[in-house]
């Protein structure tokens, strides 16, 4: 590294998460972690978990069954029973202070 040198910046130093979230509340620009790319991950991750634990498999191949998602609704649309893993039952008493 000493012989070559650091790389040229490329892209503008960023300020940290925190200050990003504090700058765009004050009217500066989105942070890069704004909530239109938070909640997209967020989803196709939690997909990935109610994939894997509804775990059913072609008899055929043993390849797992795609998941078929209607994000609108909110459901899963060719494999009903995976639904089932999209919400929580709470035990009784801790329901209401959600």
């Amino acid at each position: 590294m000493q012989a070559v040198g650091r790389p040229r910046q490329r892209l503008p130093r960023l300020p940290g998460h925190y200050q990003e979230w504090i700058n765009a509340c004050k009217g500066g620009p989105k942070p890069g972690s704004h909530f239109e790319h938070a909640a997209v991950l967020a989803e196709v991750v939690q997909l990935g978990n109610v994939a894997i634990r509804a775990g059913r498999h072609q008899p055929e191949n043993g390849h797992p069954v795609k998941l078929l998602w209607d994000g609108v609704a909110g459901k899963v649309t060719n494999l009903p029973e995976a639904n089932h893993y999209l919400q929580t039952e709470y035990r009784k008493g801790w329901e209401t202070l959600l």
